[in-house]
Formats: structure tokens, C-alpha cells, sequence
């Protein structure tokens, strides 16, 4: 769900729909609520989940049918043509812009095939199909059941990407779940505090600069292209992690446990341990259904890199089939390549992935690679990149010459520089605690958990940006 007040009273319209309805009917209002809210978003939406939902509905009654009479080629059939389907609809929808007939944007086609999250629910159905093959899940017969495994509400805009045994064992408990817990109110107020903060406070706020700086890059210096490199990777981290705190918060209400789907990244010690802590969803799925049935480490370095190639090649175009986000996915499947040779595992170069040398070099290879991301094109981030390297820093060409093009700089410049530096401090407490940034405070005395609702209130609502221009509800990931 987007981060509204709107969306905030719908939740707690359902919330109170909830706890008033008969128990055996929340499931059904669960999926109802989420498919209404779908098509509030966008009803062109609506009804490309409807379509899937029945379609993967349907294709796993349809392979459950043929197991049952030991039909084992209808069997494979059933299963290679419905991942077929929804892979081709999913890579279809990432390319309609090199089709001619796709480039009136007003046109009915164009926005139906553009439904909000739809990569996340499109990857949550190739795994339904993939674990009915496998029988590692029974197929569902409850089309409520379906319809809330695809596209339950706060998480439906930019993920988890759930497995569907996941979101079984939480529907188990729903039916006997109380209003009254102090444990589990607790975590929904930290949640959804800690990531509207990170979202609204810190990536809306860095948005502002990124914008000014990648819309007139060419006319910066080293020095300013250096910083809006960085000052992206920290935005589309809060924005995107902000945003599964939230829904991690929001879902609990209704005793409803997301994955955790950011594990403090920007701590990691090298790209392997990145990738286990950024977008774990993705990451975990990527592993499960390409990497391991490719064969993934068992068949010598050769072949583990070129299946390590492929993964990222793939999690590229699940971002977009641009040049920019392939280059972006195997600029990662490079660094993850590398950092699995034997000589990085040994002897002094293992001190390149260790530490903080390995949280230093992790980081900014991770923050070049957003450059391909951010940009508008790969020329694009070739040229910023290109131009960060060689533009130098004259007296010509100081920062504050640029700073007419931010709003309130000095204002802003503080408040940014004064929150990130807390936000490291606190992730780094974090990781070295094990635990996350919400887990800092839960179990903590109320005492405690109040002051620093309190003054996340306080900051959400003084240091949050807002104003006629701009869209606190869009987050990076709502276009994937």
C-alpha cells in the first residue's frame, strides 16, 4: 500500500470490518479488501490480477488433476506452459515500449498492461505453479485463499515477494487472532514509525537533491556527481526499506507476518553478504527457482559463474528491460563472480571483504552500480559516470555554485547530513546486535518504545517533505 492518510484509513476500515465480522469470514474479507484496494489504485490493475490470479488458479488444479491420474507429460506440459505464460506476460509488459501500437500513452492497451507491482505478484504465481510441480505445496482450492496470496494490500505496491506455504501458515492463526495484544501492537507502531521515517524524513528528502543532480548532470562537478551518487543509494534504500517496514507493520495488525525484506545492507562486508541482506525476497527467489535448477555451484567455477551471470541478468530485467537495468544486474553478477573466487576467500586479499575496508569497497561498488538504475538511459549513466571521473573540481566549479538548484540548501543540507549520520549509527548497532532497526526497540520498557514514537512523530511531521509538487505516495519500486 502507498504511504497516505488515505491509505491508512482504509486499513483501518478493514481493521474495524475485521474484528466485527464473524471469524470464518476474515479471510474472504482479506482478499476482498486487497482486490478493492488494487483496483482504487489503478482498476486497469485490478483486472490484470484478477487474470493471473485465475490463470495460476487454474493451471494448478489443472497439474494437481494430472498427478492424481499419474500423467506425468500433461504433468510437465501443464507446468512449463503456465511459467511460459506468465513469464511471457511479465516480459511482454517490461517491453511494450518497442511496440509502435504502444506509444499513444492514453490509449485503453497501454494502461492495461501496466498494473501497478505487477512483477511481484507475476514472480508470487511462477512460484505457486513451481511448488505445486515440485509438491512442496497443496494446491488451493479457495479462491479467497488465492486472491490473498497474490495481492494482499500492503505489500501488493513493492513486494515482499511471498511464497505461497509462507502465507498459509499465516492464514492458520488469522481466525483466532485478538485486538487486545500489547506485544504485537508494540511492533506495529515501530514498524510503520520507523519506515515512514525512513521514507518520508530521509529518501523524499534526498530525492530532491538526486533529481536536480541526474536531471543536469553535464553542467556538475566531480565533486557534486560524487555526492548524488551517494545521496541515491541511501534514497532508494530508505524508500524501499521504509516501505517494508511499513507494510511488515501494517500486515501485523492483522496478525499477518511478512519476510523481513532488508537485513541492514549497507553493513555488509562484501557483495555476497549484500545480496543475503538487500531485497531478500527477490534474492532468496532468484536462488530458488533460476540459480539452483541451473545447477548452481555443483558443476566446477565455470559453470557457477555463468549461472551467477544469468541470475543477475534475469534480476535485471525484472527491473526493466533497458539496457541500463541489464547493465545494472550484470554489473552485480560481476561482483558477485569475483568476490566467489578462491582468491578472495584466503590470505591477505580476504581482508578486501572484510571489515570495514569490506563495507567501504561494498558500498561504493554497490553505489556505482546504481548509477545504471537511477539514470534514464545507458548512455546516460555512462556519461554521469564518465563526468564524475573527469569534470575535477575547479574553483569555478565548487558545489555551493550548484547549491541555486536546491531549495532550502543550508536547511537541508544539516538535516540530511545529521539523520544519515544516526541512521549509520543506529544500523550499525543494529548489525551488531543481530537484530534490525525496529527489533532495537521492541521488548524495550514502554517508557522507552513512547519517547521514540514520539519523536519520530515529531520528525515525520517537521522534517518530512511535503507540499502541492510533491508525491510522498510514489515509491522507486511501485513502477516494477
Amino acid at each position: 500500500m502507498t504511504l497516505t492518510i488515505i491509505s491508512v484509513l482504509y486499513i483501518l476500515l478493514v481493521f474495524a470490518l475485521f474484528y466485527l465480522i464473524r471469524r470464518k469470514f476474515r479471510i474472504a474479507l482479506l482478499a476482498i479488501a486487497s482486490l478493492v484496494y488494487v483496483c482504487l489504485l489503478d482498476v486497469y490493475a485490478g483486472i490484470a490480477v484478477i487474470a493471473v490470479a485465475m490463470f495460476t488458479w487454474l493451471m494448478g488444479l489443472v497439474i494437481e488433476y494430472a498427478k492424481s491420474r499419474d500423467v506425468n507429460k500433461i504433468v510437465r506440459i501443464a507446468t512449463a506452459v503456465g511459467i511460459i505464460i506468465l513469464a511471457g506476460f511479465l516480459l511482454f509488459m517490461k517491453s511494450y515500449s518497442r511496440f509502435p501500437f504502444m506509444q499513444n500513452e492514453e490509449s485503453l492497451f497501454h494502461r492495461f498492461i501496466l498494473p501497478i507491482g505487477f512483477s511481484f505478484y507475476v514472480f508470487q504465481a511462477i512460484s505457486y505453479i513451481a511448488d505445486i510441480y515440485r509438491e512442496t505445496i497443496p494446491v488451493e482450492r479457495n479462491v479467497f485463499r488465492m486472491l490473498f496470496y497474490l495481492i494482499w494490500f500492503p505489500k501488493f505496491v513493492s513486494g515482499p515477494i511471498e511464497r505461497k506455504a509462507d502465507m498459509d501458515e499465516q492464514l492458520e492463526n488469522i481466525q483466532d487472532l485478538l485486538f487486545f495484544d500489547a506485544a504485537r501492537w508494540s511492533r506495529v507502531i515501530q514498524y510503520v514509525l520507523i519506515g515512514a521515517f525512513y521514507k518520508i524524513v530521509i529518501a523524499d528528502r534526498l530525492g530532491i537533491y538526486v533529481d536536480k543532480i541526474y536531471g543536469a548532470y553535464e553542467s556538475m562537478n566531480s565533486l557534486t556527481l560524487f555526492l548524488g551518487m551517494i545521496m541515491y543509494s541511501f534514497q532508494i534504500y530508505c524508500d524501499f526499506a521504509g516501505y517494508s517496514y511499513a507494510a511488515i507493520g501494517f500486515s501485523l495488525i492483522f496478525g499477518i507476518r511478512l519476510t523481513e525484506n532488508f537485513k541492514l545492507p549497507y553493513m555488509s562486508q562484501n557483495i555476497t553478504e549484500f545480496w543475503r541482506r538487500w531485497h531478500c525476497s527477490l534474492s532468496s527467489w532468484l536462488r530458488d527457482y533460476i540459480y539452483i535448477p541451473l545447477g548452481g555451484s555443483r558443476h566446477g567455477q565455470v559453470r557457477k559463474i555463468i549461472n551467477t551471470m544469468i541470475v543477475f541478468l534475469v534480476c535485471g530485467i525484472w527491473h526493466g528491460e533497458s539496457m541500463s537495468f541489464m547493465a545494472w544486474g550484470l554489473l552485480h553478477g560481476v561482483y558477485s563472480a569475483v568476490d566467489g573466487l578462491e582468491l578472495f576467500r584466503s590470505g591477505a586479499a580476504r581482508r578486501l571483504r572484510e571489515g570495514w575496508i569490506g563495507r567501504i569497497l561494498t558500498f561504493m561498488c554497490v553505489s556505482v552500480a546504481w548509477i545504471f538504475f537511477r539514470a534514464s538511459s545507458f548512455t546516460g549513466a555512462c556519461r554521469y559516470i564518465l563526468t564524475m571521473l573527469t569534470a575535477g573540481v575547479s574553483r569555478e566549479t565548487l558545489m555551493s555554485d550548484h547549491m541555486s538548484l536546491f531549495p532550502n540548501h543550508v536547511t537541508d543540507i544539516y538535516v540530511m547530513v545529521i539523520t544519515l549520520a544516526v541512521l549509520l549509527l543506529i544500523e550499525y548497532i543494529a548489525y551488531r546486535s543481530e537484530r534490525n532497526v525496529p527489533a532495537l526497540l521492541i521488548g524495550r520498557p514502554y517508557y522507552v518504545q513512547y519517547t521514540a514514537a514520539f519523536l519520530m512523530i515529531m520528525g515525520i511531521l517537521i522534517l518530512g517533505i511535503y507540499g502541492p509538487a510533491h508525491d510522498t505516495a510514489r515509491m522507486i519500486y511501485m513502477q516494477f
